[in-house]
């Protein structure tokens, strides 16, 4: 959606059905109020603005920190996506903190953080079931617009990309961007998965998530780089967390 298309509506009916399912019985108790007119820009005049500004451009990211009912700190969030202009919808669970197995609440803090994926799965299954604009309908969009068919002699269809994203909507999208570029994409939704991609279709270049079950994205990217040269595969991770840098070595950004 285009940001003058986001109304008091459409982002009530959002706010209403992430309560109704990170708050069960305690919705009205947690609805902030709106602006009741208001649109666009103007609806968000109580989220917080986490864009970012490079080359020039400003990307905009707004967030209001709505919780759950086990941690406080998940956001709802309002984007501009993939697509210059285009904006969605999507729940950050903000629970990126990493901590190592040896921590005394690690086992505790990983049923946390697969509660909170739980939750904000089903918010963005239901967004997605009412139409709301989520990156599966971004995905939708790219794949039905001119710019996902392949352009003819662009000379980089042989070029293999591979990505990586647990959150499949996501992947889907980044997909579609990448096929309309000309490029030659394979999808992997967790670490292991990507290994054995890697392994048996050796990609130039994989665009790895970090965090992600199973194995996340620098324990697949060592694992990667046992079979494959530098030279000839490219890893670069996509995370928004803190990231102890001594960890990403095997990774080229």
């Amino acid at each position: 959606m285009k940001l003058e298309e986001l109304t008091s509506d459409l982002l009530g009916r959002a706010m209403d059905l992430y309560l109704e399912i990170a708050w069960p019985g305690r919705e009205e108790e947690k609805r902030p109020e709106l602006p009741g007119d208001a649109t666009g820009r103007d609806l968000l005049v109580d989220f917080s603005d986490e864009g970012k500004e490079e080359g020039g451009k400003v990307t905009h990211r707004w967030v209001r920190r709505l919780g759950n009912e086990l941690y406080p700190h998940m956001k709802l969030v309002v984007e501009e996506s993939l697509v210059e202009g285009e904006y969605l919808i999507a729940v950050d669970t903000h629970d990126e903190l990493e901590l190592k197995p040896d921590f005394p609440d690690y086992e505790a803090w990983q049923a946390l953080k697969a509660k909170n994926r739980e939750i904000k799965d089903e918010i963005e299954r239901r967004w997605n079931e009412e139409k709301l604009p989520t990156w599966a309908t971004l995905k939708v969009l790219l794949e039905r617009s001119e710019g996902a068919a392949p352009k003819k002699g662009a000379g980089v269809a042989a070029r293999k990309i591979l990505v990586v994203d647990d959150e499949r909507d996501i992947a889907d999208a980044v997909s579609a961007v990448l096929i309309g570029a000309g490029y030659d994409v394979l999808l992997a939704h967790d670490g292991v998965e990507a290994v054995d991609t890697a392994l048996l279709e050796r990609p130039d270049l994989i665009l790895m998530d970090f965090q992600m079950p199973r194995m996340d994205g620098v324990e697949a990217a060592v694992s990667i780089r046992r079979t494959q040269d530098r030279k000839k595969c490219r890893i670069l991770l996509a995370t928004a967390s803190l990231v102890d840098l001594s960890r990403v070595a095997e990774a080229d950004g």
